[in-house]
C-alpha cells in the first residue's frame, strides 16, 4: 500500500525521514510521542530514557519501536518538526 507523503515541505531536505502513519489511531501515537519526546528531549536531553517516552505518550514500548525502531529515527522526527514548524512560522 502507497504511503502518503509526510507533511513536511517538498523542498525540505530531511522529509523523507518523517513518515507519519496513514491510519488514524497510527497518526494518535505518532503525534503523541514526537510531543512526549521533544518534552523530554528538552529536560533530559538526547539521552532520555525511551521507556519515559512511552509512558509519557501513553502507548506501550512496541507501539514506539514500531514507529521509531532506534533512539535516532526518534530524535531526527522531533528535530524535523521542529524545523517544519519554523518554516510555517517564517512564510507566515
Amino acid at each position: 500500500m502507497p504511503r502518503r507523503p509526510p507533511t513536511i515541505p517538498a523542498h525540505s531536505a530531511h522529509g523523507h525521514l518523517v513518515h507519519p502513519p496513514l491510519r488514524a489511531d497510527g497518526r494518535r501515537n505518532y503525534e503523541a510521542l514526537l510531543a512526549a519526546a521533544d518534552e523530554m528531549f528538552t529536560v533530559h536531553g538526547p539521552g532520555a530514557p525511551l521507556d519515559a517516552i512511552a509512558r509519557r505518550a501513553g502507548v506501550s514500548n512496541a507501539t514506539l519501536y514500531r514507529h521509531f525502531p532506534d533512539r535516532r529515527d526518534l530524535l531526527v522526527a522531533v528535530c524535523v518538526t521542529e524545523v517544519q514548524a519554523l518554516c510555517t512560522v517564517g512564510e507566515e
